[in-house]
């Protein structure tokens, strides 16, 4: 299958807003139930994440179907600020990141 450079079309933004508002429902689901947590360490063993680095996933998925669904629906105020609103989301990533795994034993 060759990348044709096509931008994707109304439906596909808005199946793929569905999914991933399905996607943003199980992240914020591990802000209470910790079982749900995404894990992740840099020795391989699969250390979970804590509360808030699963609100920041959450988040950045929520950013991601808001753009998306957007998008399809053509709604201009939010898609000319798109990558600014996904900017925002991988920084909470980030910072949880950080919160999670500096300062804290390996």
């Amino acid at each position: 299958m060759e990348a044709s450079g096509q931008p994707l079309t109304d439906s596909q933004c808005l199946i793929g807003g569905a999914i991933g508002g399905a996607v943003t429902l199980w992240l914020f689901a591990g802000v209470v139930f910790p079982r749900l947590r995404l894990g992740f360490s840099w020795d391989g063993t699969s250390r979970q994440g804590s509360a808030i680095a699963s609100l920041a996933w959450s988040l950045f998925a929520a950013a991601f179907t808001i753009v998306l669904l957007a998008s399809g629906l053509h709604y201009s105020p939010i898609t000319s600020r798109g990558w600014w609103i996904l900017g925002l989301g991988f920084l909470a990533v980030a910072v949880a990141f950080i919160y999670d795994h500096i300062g804290k034993e390996t």
